[in-house]
């Protein structure tokens, strides 16, 4: 969601390309840090520790399969 809101502000002239570009890098570096269920993210993570939240589940549904 934070990729496509930061693309629409973008579009929308309410911040630069520079921030577009270091908001996106950020976003896609915290997403290499989270913990995956062979390729795939789990559904729900704390956003202090980046763990995974119990019960650890992949949904279907979400992610298309």
């Amino acid at each position: 969601m934070a990729l496509i809101s930061n693309l629409a502000a973008h579009d929308f002239g309410y911040i630069s390309t520079a921030t577009l570009l270091m908001r996106t890098a950020g976003t896609l570096a915290t997403m290499e840090e989270l913990e995956r269920y062979p390729r795939q993210f789990y559904d729900w993570y704390d956003t202090l520790t980046l763990l995974p939240l119990l019960p650890r589940f992949v949904s279907t549904v979400d992610s298309g399969n």
